[in-house]
């Protein structure tokens, strides 16, 4: 094969090659750029809806986690740049208070008065000075929803009594927070990485939560998937 022969072979192969390069690139921006903005946008929206259900009780976990770390409700810090559902006993009061949003529900719990420990009727799990328990299935439905797994009932937060064998402890703390509170989070913008959705978070703040913290909000992170019925699963909160 001569050299003119040879130069018309690699032109031909360069041509070709730019040419598939180039299809590959218009066809990304054209279209898989699209659909990923579509999916994104679906995403969010759709956490959006998720979060104005599970918004305040995940507010109410985080407000108390910094206080328990902290020590005292006047003057706290809220913990950052850790996993706060990573805690057993975090998710345990989130699942409870989730549940709590459901009135139907609450004639679900078991209430005994916290000195004697007599079953009680006719009072509400969210009254002061009462112990309450849900039974596990009741709970575990709930909490399998939201983390993908089964609660793990040897290590949560007990009550104290003879009901923490077979029974989910509603550990109270709606008398600590008089005043503070998250009343909205929202989504800025999600991104899919690693097999999950990462989504960046608003948290804002009630005006009394502002005063004891010194500001209005928090950026937070959201890790999280879907399941098998594309129900949201959470996997991490972290307070950025």
């Amino acid at each position: 094969m001569n050299n003119n022969k040879i130069w018309k072979v690699l032109i031909i192969i360069v041509f070709i090659v730019v040419l598939i390069l180039g299809f590959y690139i218009g066809y990304n921006v054209f279209f898989l750029d699209d659909e990923d903005i579509l999916m994104i946008d679906e995403e969010r929206e759709i956490l959006n809806n998720k979060l104005s259900e599970i918004g305040s009780p995940l507010g109410l976990m985080i407000l108390v986690d910094g206080i328990d770390s902290w020590g005292n409700v006047k003057n706290f810090e809220l913990r950052k740049n850790i996993n706060l559902i990573e805690d057993e006993e975090n998710r345990q009061l989130f699942v409870m208070e989730y549940i709590l949003t459901y009135q139907d529900n609450y004639n679900k719990f078991i209430i005994l008065d916290r000195i004697q420990k007599n079953i009680l009727d006719d009072i509400s799990p969210t009254d002061d000075d009462v112990l309450a328990y849900l039974g596990y299935d009741d709970f575990n439905n709930y909490y399998k929803d939201l983390f993908g797994h089964d609660f793990d009932i040897i290590n949560s937060k007990k009550g104290g009594t003879l009901y923490d064998n077979k029974y989910i402890y509603y550990d109270n703390r709606r008398s600590l927070l008089n005043g503070l509170y998250v009343p909205m989070m929202m989504v800025r913008e999600i991104k899919y990485e690693n097999g999950c959705f990462v989504a960046d978070i608003d948290v804002q703040y009630s005006e009394m939560a502002r005063k004891i913290l010194g500001y209005d909000s928090d950026s937070a992170t959201i890790i999280y998937n879907r399941n098998s019925d594309d129900n949201i699963i959470l996997k991490s909160l972290i307070l950025n």
